[in-house]
Parts: structure tokens; sequence; C-alpha cells
């Protein structure tokens, strides 16, 4: 997602981008089974973004799923992407 759109978005991608994310301290590699069970995760998700245009069929993120996938997250952590504004 840092890439912004246009980057690839498929499984193995995504699960390769997990292993040099610093937000996620590994103590170790991912043997090959993790790699596998993380990248088969990753494809269920890519096929529901594919449904929802935040991805295209390339596997390549749209500027959709730039937008709204960081913010997405953040809100699933609890956190808030954009900062609030006060008036």
């Amino acid at each position: 997602m840092r890439e912004g759109a246009g980057c690839e978005a498929s499984g193995e991608a995504l699960a390769d981008a997990v292993s040099h994310c610093p937000e996620v301290p590994l103590e170790a590699d991912l043997d090959i089974g993790e790699e596998l069970h993380l990248e088969a995760a990753f494809s269920i998700a890519v096929l529901a973004w594919l449904a929802l245009g935040l991805i295209d069929r390339d596997e390549r993120l749209t500027p959709l799923g730039a937008w709204a996938l960081p913010r997405a997250l953040a809100r699933a952590w609890g956190g808030e992407f954009d900062p609030q504004t006060t008036e």
C-alpha cells in the first residue's frame, strides 16, 4: 500500500511485503508453510478487494484501493488515518 495506486497487490506480493514491513517485527524469517498460509489468506482478501474495485483484474491497487485500504486498516486497529479537524 505504501507504493500507491498501480502497485502489485496479489496474495504473493502482500505476503512478501509482510516480511519486509517495519511494523511487523518477526523473530525469524517465515518458513515456507507460514508463507503459503499467509499467501492463501491474502488471496481470499484479494477476491473481495477485486469485487469492491480496490484492485484491478491484474491484481494492481486502484486509486480507490490506495485511498480506502489504509483507512480501513487504521479503523480496524482502533485508530484514525486522517487527522481530525477542529473548528
